[in-house]
């Protein structure tokens, strides 16, 4: 009966111990610079019209400018690789189709050394 109190109550502080270890951490704020909202599509498009309603959102709710950037070419490729090319600090960001986001990787042999999942925009 002891024995089961005071395992009890050294499982209960070790859990506290552990809940003040692991004591959530502060989010850094973000953005921080202006966005680069790469759009795989030429100006006036559906997707860029999109795009660019989005972009006006983001600006509002987090006070940094998103800057849409059209760069049309076959399927979202250089809109891919510009992507994987861009540092991985979250200020570019890719607004692409789903056929585009689907079809692209399997179907052309590009760099892949960094690839994430990417929010689909229409």
């Amino acid at each position: 009966m002891i024995q089961d109190l005071v395992a009890r109550c050294s499982a209960m502080a070790a859990a506290l111990c552990l809940a003040c270890i692991c004591w959530p951490a502060e989010a850094q704020d973000w953005p921080t610079k202006p966005v680069h909202l790469l759009v795989p599509f030429p100006p006036g498009g559906p997707t860029d019209v999109t795009a660019r309603l989005f972009a006006d959102k983001l600006s509002a709710r987090f006070g940094q400018p998103f800057l849409v950037e059209n760069r049309p070419g076959p399927n979202g490729i250089v809109v891919y690789n510009a992507t994987l090319a861009a540092p991985a600090d979250g200020q570019t960001l890719a607004f692409v189709t789903t056929g585009g986001q689907v079809l692209q990787p399997r179907s052309t042999p590009t760099r892949r050394s960094r690839s994430s999942p990417m929010s689909t925009g229409c």
